[in-house]
Formats: structure tokens, sequence, C-alpha cells
């Protein structure tokens, strides 16, 4: 599956930036909470942008349920540290019990907002790591396509050959004829 990955983004790319672009996009829109309508957003938001499908959605499948939990706990501290200028951990989202009805739903409120603003810097972040990875390998893989054309066009260049009746020495000096005996 990584090659298939790496066969559509790197290696098909003419474009690093749109490549780039495209990836990030799918990226940020596969971290953000919006489960499957992270792929479908990813098959027309491109298109209206000018940009590629299929590095986007690609992007969208770096949120998994083995990526998510991470995810999800990158997205609550880093709303944890914007909202309060803290990590306090996983305790601090839940809801000390004594609480009643509507101070829960406030708590949770709160929780919510944090987790929202943490989850789109975790987002834009993760967009940006991608932009920047998927920019430089698909530069790469062009250089390497260019190095590879290349070689070939100088190993299928046929040049003439010159035939020279005597061989130059190595040392630099004037070649002495051999005369045949005719006998």
């Amino acid at each position: 599956m990584y090659r298939y990955h790496k066969l559509n983004v790197v290696h098909r790319s003419r474009d690093p930036q749109t490549a780039a672009f495209s990836f990030a996009l799918g990226i940020f829109l596969g971290l953000m909470p919006i489960s499957i309508f992270a792929t479908m957003l990813a098959l027309f938001v491109p298109r209206r942008l000018g940009m590629r499908t299929i590095p986007a959605v690609i992007g969208t499948f770096f949120s998994n349920w083995i990526t998510a939990p991470f995810i999800l706990a990158a997205a609550g501290m880093m709303g944890q540290f914007l909202t309060t200028g803290q990590i306090a951990g996983f305790k601090a989202m839940l809801p000390p019990s004594d609480l009643g009805w509507r101070e829960s739903a406030t708590f949770f409120f709160y929780q919510g907002w944090a987790f929202l603003l943490g989850i789109t810097v975790v987002s834009f972040i993760g967009g940006l790591v991608a932009y920047v990875a998927v920019f430089w390998a698909v530069k790469g893989a062009i250089g390497l396509r260019k190095a590879k054309l290349m070689e070939r066009m100088r190993t299928h260049i046929h040049l003439p050959h010159l035939h020279r009746k005597h061989a130059e020495p190595s040392d630099g000096s004037v070649p002495t004829q051999k005369k045949s005996s005719t006998h």
C-alpha cells in the first residue's frame, strides 16, 4: 500500500507545488474530525482549487483507526495548551463527578471548543509538514527522472567510429610506424 501511495503522489507528479499542496490539503481534511466526509471533500475541493484529486484523497487516509488515538490526544493537549496555557493531562478533560447537569454541559462545551481549536492547529501543522515532505520528495523524484533520462540519452546516442590508422601511445609521444616487409 505504501508503494501505491508513493507512486501516485511522488513519481507521477510533474509539479512539486501542486502535488504537495494537494497532499497537504488531504492531510488537513483527514486530521479534522469530519470522518468519511474528509474523503468526499477531497474528491471535490482540489478540483475547485485547480489541484490534483488523487494526492488529496490519499492524504485523508493518514487518519485511520491506528493513528486516531494519537491525533485525538495531540488535539486535546494542544487545545488545553491554547485555552489554558498549560497541559493538565486527560483527567482534566473529564468533568468532576460533583457537577450538575448544566455545569457538566458547560464543561463539555468548553472542552469541545478547546478540542476544536486544538484539532484545527494540529491539522494545520500536519498539512505544513506534509507539504514540505511531499514537495522535497517530488523534487527529488523529478531530479532522479531527469538524471535517468539523461543517462538513457547518453547510452542511446551513437557516434560514428573514428578510424585511426595508429593508436596514440598513452605517454604522449608520437607513434612510430612499423614497416612491413614483403618477401
